[in-house]
């Protein structure tokens, strides 16, 4: 089963207005399909390790010291809501390699929840279904 996790950096006034996560196993695409609405969420459904990429750019015609930015990390999930790893990152050229990471994360019925670092940021989380329905044929 393939795993990865994109991060998603929105950017307003110099300010962190949100960061979105979105993590998914296999090919599903987007968030929660209806089918797949009645099934449920924990802690306990994120298990396991995953490859994290993510870029993030300042808005235009802003100046950042800290963009633009991008990730590789591993993360991995103890299903108890607690999450560990390592990531390498740039800065705005600062670069950091094989930084350890740790935070705790919850995860609501409805497969949302969030992910909290240590250093205070934070993150929402949405798991999508690893299954791929297919499309009636018109």
């Amino acid at each position: 089963m393939n795993r990865t996790i994109t991060l998603t950096t929105v950017m307003v006034a110099s300010l962190v207005a949100a960061v979105g996560l979105a993590i998914r196993s296999g090919n599903a695409a987007g968030f929660v399909p209806q089918e797949h609405a009645k099934e449920r969420c924990s802690v306990d459904t994120l298990r396991g390790s995953y490859l994290v990429t993510g870029r993030g750019e300042a808005p235009i015609g802003e100046q950042n010291a800290s963009f633009p930015s991008v990730t590789l990390a591993v993360w991995n999930f103890d299903g108890r809501g607690n999450m560990s790893g390592f990531g390498t990152f740039s800065n705005g050229g600062t670069i950091g390699r094989r930084v350890p990471l740790t935070a705790t994360y919850t995860l609501d019925s409805d497969c949302t929840g969030t992910l909290q670092f240590g250093s205070g940021a934070g993150w929402e989380l949405v798991v999508m279904s690893d299954e791929v329905s297919e499309r009636p044929s018109t």
